[in-house]
């Protein structure tokens, strides 16, 4: 198979947005991009700066699945579209990855989105690994954004998976060489992208789920790698090669449709046990700069024009602001109401102080309330 193609070679077709050209335009207003539409080029330098300012202007956020009456978590296009670009309010992977998909189709890029599963601790201990995947809960995006003859040349891109999730384009091709990916106009070759901030660094890397019912020979009991793990690194082993763990893992061979983006958000929403429905989430990152000590250290793979972001972490009774490993504040409180305060100005996330009303009290997500 060639290097970044779809496993049968494919090539996405230009497919019409959900959104009128004014609302493209607003949404690029909303994350900075001041262009006009017809100056815009549907290429790979255009997608790199559109990712990485869609990530650093809306939050990674579940708060209207506990603040508001219905609980409800809205991923249509017309509804994200309202909640992220004409108010102040983000998503999960559903609405951050379904925007995104409806403002790339309407800038003329050819793209489509595609499932995966979260790798997470198993749930119980009878199970006979340490890890078990959830079920189709996430959805990222695969984009082609070279011109012939590199026109079936396929990225990731994922605005949708929180703190860890990637800021970069990642050329669909196995990175395991512990090498930076190469993406320029005369070189292609798969590797590792940098992440958030030093030594964070992702990649991709053929794989299979857990526990596949699929060998590659009869007895075997090695499934075969007809998916993509998406994996991040923050540390090296003893040679220095960088350790790099599986955080979700997804297939090219399944298109998610708006039916089955509501369907996923229902169940990843409503579901006992899941992490959306237990707790209420919020991320949001903010840009930063290169620590100097650590950036005469740093020169493989990075260029001058490379920006960086920290973050900040809402985590059960707290919200955390982070650069890489080190923590440079942290802001605690006992009540809902002094929680939404913390989202509202740490978060810029819009919402009312009587909207306490709607999360329960000591309930899974609520905060207990003090004696």
């Amino acid at each position: 198979m060639s290097i970044g193609h779809l496993y049968d070679n494919a090539y996405i077709r230009r497919v019409s947005s959900s959104y009128t050209t004014s609302q493209i335009q607003r949404y690029l207003a909303k994350i900075g991009v001041h262009a006009a539409l017809d100056t815009i080029q549907p290429d790979l330098d255009t997608l790199k700066l559109i990712m990485f300012h869609h990530t650093i202007t809306f939050p990674f956020e579940n708060t209207d699945l506990h603040y508001t009456e219905k609980h409800h978590m809205p991923v249509t296009p017309p509804e994200i579209f309202e909640r992220l670009v004409n108010g102040r309010k983000g998503s999960y992977c559903f609405g951050q990855n379904g925007l995104l998909l409806g403002i790339l189709r309407g800038l003329g890029y050819r793209v489509f989105m595609a499932p995966g599963r979260v790798l997470e601790k198993a749930r119980h201990s009878s199970y006979p690994y340490e890890q078990e995947y959830t079920p189709l809960s996430h959805a990222i995006l695969l984009v082609q954004p070279h011109p012939a003859p590199n026109d079936r040349v396929t990225y990731l891109v994922d605005v949708g998976f929180g703190g860890t999730g990637p800021l970069r384009p990642i050329l669909l091709g196995d990175g395991s060489q512990n090498v930076p990916q190469k993406d320029g106009k005369h070189e292609l070759s798969p590797g590792w992208v940098w992440g958030t901030y030093p030594p964070e660094r992702h990649r991709l890397v053929p794989g299979a789920f857990l526990d596949s019912s699929l060998e590659i020979s009869p007895g075997s009991g090695t499934p075969p790698p007809r998916d993509w793990h998406f994996q991040c690194s923050h540390s090296t082993d003893e040679f220095g090669a960088y350790v790099f763990k599986t955080l979700y893992t997804f297939t090219e061979k399944i298109e998610f449709k708006q039916w089955d983006i509501d369907a996923a958000s229902l169940s990843t929403s409503r579901m006992p046990g899941a992490i959306f429905y237990s707790n209420v989430v919020c991320m949001t990152r903010f840009i930063t700069e290169l620590d100097p000590d650590q950036r005469k250290h740093l020169d493989e793979g990075v260029i001058e024009d490379l920006q960086w972001v920290g973050k900040w972490v809402l985590e059960a009774e707290k919200a955390t602001k982070r650069v890489g490993s080190k923590v440079l504040e942290e802001r605690t409180f006992v009540s809902e109401r002094e929680r939404l305060e913390v989202i509202r100005n740490v978060f810029g996330i819009e919402l009312a102080a009587e909207d306490e009303q709607w999360i329960v009290s000591g309930g899974l997500a609520g905060l207990k309330p003090q004696v």
